[in-house]
C-alpha cells in the first residue's frame, strides 16, 4: 500500500478517537488492523497520530511519542534520515496560525501536476 493508504488509515483513527465514547475503542482495532497493511505498519500510523496530537495540544510527552515513533519509522523500518526534516515543522506548526479558504478542489489539480513537475526533474537530470 502507497502512503495514501496510510493517511487514510491515520485520518480514521483520529476521526473515530475525537469522536469519543465507544467508538474511542474502534480506534483500536482500526489502528492495529491499518498497520498491518499500510507502508511504514504501526509505526508510520503512530507518526501522522501523535503529530496530530502534539499540533492539537504540544506537551512533552506527546512530543517525546512522536520523536519516537519518527525515530523507530526513520532508522528501523524505512532506514531514510529524511523523515527527520519534518522535525521544524512539527515543532512550530502548533504556534502557527494560518486561515486559509477551503479550495474543494485543490487536491485533484496539485497532486497530478506535483508528479508532473517530478518526472520532468527525473528527465532533465536524466533518471528516468
Amino acid at each position: 500500500m502507497n502512503i495514501l493508504a496510510t493517511l487514510l488509515v491515520a485520518t480514521g483513527a483520529i476521526y473515530l478517537f475525537e469522536q469519543g465514547g465507544l467508538k474511542r475503542w474502534h480506534v483500536i482495532l482500526v489502528f492495529m488492523a491499518g498497520g498491518c497493511i499500510v507502508e511504514g505498519n504501526w509505526f508510520a500510523l503512530a507518526v501522522c497520530v501523535t503529530a496530530y496530537r502534539y499540533c492539537q495540544s504540544p506537551t512533552v510527552l506527546r512530543l517525546s511519542s512522536f520523536m519516537a515513533s519518527l525515530v523507530v519509522l526513520g532508522l528501523f523500518i524505512n532506514a531514510n534520515q529524511w523523515a527527520f526534516a519534518v522535525l521544524p515543522v512539527i515543532l512550530i506548526a502548533p504556534y502557527v496560525r494560518i486561515s486559509l479558504k477551503r479550495q474543494r478542489h485543490l487536491f485533484y489539480w496539485f497532486y497530478p501536476a506535483h508528479l508532473a513537475v517530478i518526472l520532468l526533474a527525473r528527465i532533465s537530470i536524466g533518471i528516468y
